[in-house]
């Protein structure tokens, strides 16, 4: 029964309705007590690319924005999501880095999913960092996905309407 328990907290992650994409004009926009992150102590010497090789923070975050993903691969609507990110992502690369926080236990898992999608942003998997900015951000399940400038103030709380977030980014 012990072996199940996790099991059974991490699928809880999993079932968060994805709204529909054009169904809202503006994302919902964070307020004052979202923390502001600092890159370097969040990620620290954690972010890779999809082979597993080291990313240093100051390469994987240059942009003007930042879209933390929160992700899995055993989670049905982050697969369905994942691949509308990455075309997103390719159309404004210039505007907006992503980073994926893959809600798996080791790098080699994290590898894996990112392989799998061809996914071209660097990654991390839950360190205690991680969890702490899960907790400071309320994230509720996954995929999740936030906006916050390069310096780390948080923007956006809930990214998914893609429309949205390409309005935004056209117009910031």
């Amino acid at each position: 029964m012990k072996k199940l328990i996790p099991l059974l907290l991490l699928c809880g992650f999993c079932c968060v309705p994805v709204p529909v994409p054009g169904a809202g004009d503006v994302p919902a926009v964070c307020g004052k007590e979202q923390k502001t992150e600092n890159w370097k102590k969040l990620f620290g010497n954690n972010l890779f690319d999809a082979d597993g090789k080291k990313v240093p923070v100051s390469r994987a975050i240059k942009k003007k924005y930042v879209g933390i993903y929160g992700s899995a691969s055993w989670c049905g609507p982050c697969r369905m999501f994942t691949p509308k990110l990455i075309e997103f992502y390719k159309k404004n690369k210039n505007k907006i880095d992503i980073v994926l926080i893959g809600f798996h236990w080791t790098q080699e898992d994290v590898c894996s999913y990112m392989k799998k999608y061809n996914m071209p942003w660097a990654g991390t998997y839950r360190t205690e960092n991680v969890e702490k900015f899960i907790e400071r951000h309320n994230i509720p399940g996954i995929p999740d996905l936030r906006i916050f400038t390069h310096g780390g103030e948080p923007v956006i709380a809930d990214a998914y309407d893609l429309n949205a977030l390409q309005k935004f980014l056209d117009e910031n």
